[in-house]
Protein backbone atom coordinates (compact mmCIF):
# COMPACT_ATOMS: atom_id res chain seq x y z
CA UNK A 1 0.00 0.00 0.00
CA UNK A 2 1.04 3.35 -0.94
CA UNK A 3 2.11 5.89 1.78
CA UNK A 4 -0.85 8.37 2.53
CA UNK A 5 0.08 12.01 1.79
CA UNK A 6 0.83 13.95 4.79
CA UNK A 7 0.07 17.15 2.61
CA UNK A 8 -2.80 19.10 4.42
CA UNK A 9 -6.17 19.25 2.48
CA UNK A 10 -6.79 22.69 1.83
CA UNK A 11 -9.48 24.70 0.37
CA UNK A 12 -9.69 25.96 -3.21
CA UNK A 13 -9.25 29.46 -2.14
CA UNK A 14 -6.69 28.83 0.64
CA UNK A 15 -4.71 27.06 -2.15
CA UNK A 16 -4.97 29.47 -5.11
CA UNK A 17 -3.86 31.84 -2.40
CA UNK A 18 -0.88 30.44 -1.55
CA UNK A 19 -0.40 29.50 -5.12
CA UNK A 20 -0.48 33.51 -5.83
CA UNK A 21 1.62 34.70 -2.87
CA UNK A 22 4.22 32.34 -3.70
CA UNK A 23 4.01 32.97 -7.68
CA UNK A 24 4.31 36.56 -6.74
CA UNK A 25 6.93 36.52 -4.74
CA UNK A 26 9.00 34.38 -7.25
CA UNK A 27 8.07 36.13 -10.41
CA UNK A 28 9.58 39.11 -8.65
CA UNK A 29 12.56 37.36 -7.46
CA UNK A 30 13.64 35.54 -10.91
CA UNK A 31 11.25 36.78 -13.57
CA UNK A 32 8.83 34.66 -15.74
CA UNK A 33 11.49 32.76 -17.82
CA UNK A 34 13.11 31.85 -14.59
CA UNK A 35 10.44 30.52 -12.37
CA UNK A 36 9.17 27.19 -13.30
CA UNK A 37 5.40 26.32 -11.76
CA UNK A 38 6.99 23.48 -9.86
CA UNK A 39 9.15 26.05 -8.00
CA UNK A 40 5.52 27.58 -7.23
CA UNK A 41 3.88 24.87 -6.31
CA UNK A 42 7.04 23.87 -3.61
CA UNK A 43 7.21 27.35 -2.51
CA UNK A 44 3.24 27.07 -2.00
CA UNK A 45 3.43 23.75 -0.28
CA UNK A 46 0.44 22.52 -2.72
CA UNK A 47 0.54 20.00 -6.05
CA UNK A 48 1.64 21.20 -8.91
CA UNK A 49 -1.04 20.29 -10.64
CA UNK A 50 -3.59 22.39 -8.66
CA UNK A 51 -1.88 25.33 -10.79
CA UNK A 52 -3.19 23.76 -14.20
CA UNK A 53 -6.57 22.99 -12.38
CA UNK A 54 -7.40 26.78 -11.18
CA UNK A 55 -5.46 28.59 -13.51
CA UNK A 56 -4.67 26.87 -16.91
CA UNK A 57 -1.03 27.64 -16.47
CA UNK A 58 2.01 29.65 -15.83
CA UNK A 59 0.97 32.76 -17.91
CA UNK A 60 -3.09 33.11 -16.38
CA UNK A 61 -1.13 32.80 -12.73
CA UNK A 62 0.91 35.31 -13.13
CA UNK A 63 -2.14 37.70 -13.91
CA UNK A 64 -4.01 36.67 -11.04
CA UNK A 65 -0.64 37.23 -8.86
CA UNK A 66 0.04 40.39 -10.00
CA UNK A 67 -3.89 41.44 -9.78
CA UNK A 68 -4.22 40.01 -6.38
CA UNK A 69 -1.05 41.96 -5.02
CA UNK A 70 -2.59 44.84 -6.15
CA UNK A 71 -5.86 44.73 -5.14
CA UNK A 72 -4.46 43.90 -1.66
CA UNK A 73 -2.58 47.35 -1.27
CA UNK A 74 -5.27 49.56 -3.15
CA UNK A 75 -8.27 48.22 -1.36
CA UNK A 76 -6.32 49.30 1.74
CA UNK A 77 -6.00 52.85 0.41
CA UNK A 78 -9.34 53.18 -0.98
CA UNK A 79 -10.66 52.37 2.66
CA UNK A 80 -8.63 54.56 4.50
CA UNK A 81 -9.94 57.04 1.96
CA UNK A 82 -14.01 55.94 2.56
CA UNK A 83 -13.00 56.36 6.58
CA UNK A 84 -11.41 59.92 5.11
CA UNK A 85 -14.48 60.71 3.80
CA UNK A 86 -16.66 60.92 6.56
CA UNK A 87 -15.19 63.46 8.02
CA UNK A 88 -13.94 67.05 6.33
CA UNK A 89 -10.49 66.51 4.51
CA UNK A 90 -9.16 67.89 1.26
CA UNK A 91 -7.84 66.75 -1.67
CA UNK A 92 -4.28 67.53 -0.22
CA UNK A 93 -4.92 65.17 2.20
CA UNK A 94 -5.06 62.21 0.04
CA UNK A 95 -3.61 62.37 -3.16
CA UNK A 96 0.24 62.69 -1.87
CA UNK A 97 -0.64 59.29 -0.20
CA UNK A 98 -2.23 57.65 -3.84
CA UNK A 99 1.12 58.84 -5.38
CA UNK A 100 3.35 57.34 -2.98
CA UNK A 101 1.73 53.87 -2.43
CA UNK A 102 1.33 53.79 -5.90
CA UNK A 103 4.44 54.19 -7.03
CA UNK A 104 5.98 52.14 -4.19
CA UNK A 105 3.02 49.11 -5.04
CA UNK A 106 4.46 49.42 -9.11
CA UNK A 107 8.17 49.78 -7.84
CA UNK A 108 8.24 46.99 -5.39
CA UNK A 109 6.15 44.22 -8.50
CA UNK A 110 7.77 45.99 -11.42
CA UNK A 111 9.01 42.96 -12.62
CA UNK A 112 6.63 40.85 -13.01
CA UNK A 113 4.54 43.92 -14.05
CA UNK A 114 6.72 44.32 -17.15
CA UNK A 115 6.43 40.49 -17.40
CA UNK A 116 2.77 40.99 -18.14
CA UNK A 117 2.79 43.27 -20.35
CA UNK A 118 5.52 41.46 -22.59
CA UNK A 119 3.30 38.57 -22.24
CA UNK A 120 0.29 40.23 -23.60
CA UNK A 121 2.01 42.59 -26.52
CA UNK A 122 3.18 38.90 -27.65
CA UNK A 123 0.11 37.26 -27.82
CA UNK A 124 -1.69 40.45 -29.13
CA UNK A 125 -4.33 40.19 -26.51
CA UNK A 126 -7.57 42.62 -25.71
CA UNK A 127 -7.14 41.79 -22.26
CA UNK A 128 -3.60 43.92 -22.47
CA UNK A 129 -5.50 46.92 -20.72
CA UNK A 130 -7.09 44.89 -18.21
CA UNK A 131 -3.51 44.82 -16.63
CA UNK A 132 -4.17 47.71 -14.12
CA UNK A 133 -7.70 47.08 -13.74
CA UNK A 134 -6.95 46.84 -10.21
CA UNK A 135 -6.19 50.33 -9.59
CA UNK A 136 -9.65 51.85 -11.08
CA UNK A 137 -12.33 49.19 -9.55
CA UNK A 138 -10.87 50.14 -6.39
CA UNK A 139 -11.04 53.67 -6.84
CA UNK A 140 -14.15 54.57 -9.32
CA UNK A 141 -16.73 54.98 -6.69
CA UNK A 142 -14.40 57.11 -4.37
CA UNK A 143 -14.08 58.97 -7.19
CA UNK A 144 -17.50 59.13 -8.77
CA UNK A 145 -18.29 60.45 -4.79
CA UNK A 146 -15.72 63.00 -4.96
CA UNK A 147 -16.81 64.20 -8.45
CA UNK A 148 -20.22 64.97 -6.89
CA UNK A 149 -18.74 66.45 -3.55
CA UNK A 150 -16.95 69.15 -5.92
CA UNK A 151 -20.16 68.91 -9.02
CA UNK A 152 -17.22 67.91 -11.24
CA UNK A 153 -18.54 66.16 -14.14
CA UNK A 154 -18.61 61.81 -13.38
CA UNK A 155 -17.25 61.17 -16.73
CA UNK A 156 -14.40 63.98 -16.75
CA UNK A 157 -13.45 62.69 -13.23
CA UNK A 158 -13.35 59.05 -14.46
CA UNK A 159 -11.24 60.14 -17.22
CA UNK A 160 -8.68 62.13 -14.82
CA UNK A 161 -8.05 59.54 -12.25
CA UNK A 162 -7.45 57.00 -15.33
CA UNK A 163 -4.65 59.51 -16.99
CA UNK A 164 -3.10 60.75 -13.94
CA UNK A 165 -3.15 56.90 -12.14
CA UNK A 166 -1.06 56.23 -15.46
CA UNK A 167 1.11 58.51 -15.03
CA UNK A 168 2.07 57.62 -11.51
CA UNK A 169 2.84 53.99 -12.90
CA UNK A 170 4.70 54.98 -15.59
CA UNK A 171 7.22 56.69 -13.64
CA UNK A 172 7.99 53.77 -11.61
CA UNK A 173 7.58 51.06 -14.51
CA UNK A 174 9.63 53.01 -16.59
CA UNK A 175 12.57 55.02 -14.49
CA UNK A 176 14.46 55.62 -17.69
CA UNK A 177 12.17 58.51 -18.18
CA UNK A 178 14.54 60.42 -15.70
CA UNK A 179 18.01 59.50 -16.99
CA UNK A 180 19.72 62.44 -18.54
CA UNK A 181 23.84 62.86 -18.43
CA UNK A 182 22.69 66.80 -18.11
CA UNK A 183 20.11 66.26 -14.80
CA UNK A 184 20.39 64.65 -11.95
CA UNK A 185 17.86 62.25 -11.32
CA UNK A 186 15.09 63.47 -9.32
CA UNK A 187 14.45 62.18 -5.61
CA UNK A 188 11.44 60.33 -4.58
CA UNK A 189 10.12 63.32 -2.66
CA UNK A 190 10.33 65.95 -5.40
CA UNK A 191 8.21 62.94 -7.41
CA UNK A 192 5.62 62.77 -5.40
CA UNK A 193 5.70 66.60 -5.05
CA UNK A 194 5.30 67.00 -8.51
CA UNK A 195 2.93 64.87 -9.28
CA UNK A 196 0.77 65.32 -6.78
CA UNK A 197 0.91 69.54 -8.11
CA UNK A 198 0.06 68.07 -11.18
CA UNK A 199 -3.12 66.04 -10.23
CA UNK A 200 -4.43 68.68 -7.93
CA UNK A 201 -3.34 71.76 -10.53
CA UNK A 202 -5.77 69.22 -12.83
CA UNK A 203 -8.49 68.65 -10.29
CA UNK A 204 -8.71 72.40 -9.82
CA UNK A 205 -9.47 72.94 -13.55
CA UNK A 206 -11.92 70.12 -14.17
CA UNK A 207 -15.65 71.09 -15.37
CA UNK A 208 -18.32 71.70 -12.84
CA UNK A 209 -21.47 70.09 -13.29
CA UNK A 210 -24.58 72.93 -13.25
Amino acid sequence: MAPRSTTPRRTAEESRRRLEEAAITLFSQRGYDGTGTRDIAARADVAEKLIFRHYGGKDALLAAAVETAMEEVLDAYAERWSILGRQNYELDDIIPAYVRELRALVRQYRRPLIDLLALRADQNSSDADSIFGPVFTSLQHLVDEEARRQSWSLAEASLMMRLVSGLIISSALLPDLFASDDDPEPSENQLISSLTHLILHGAVSLPRTP
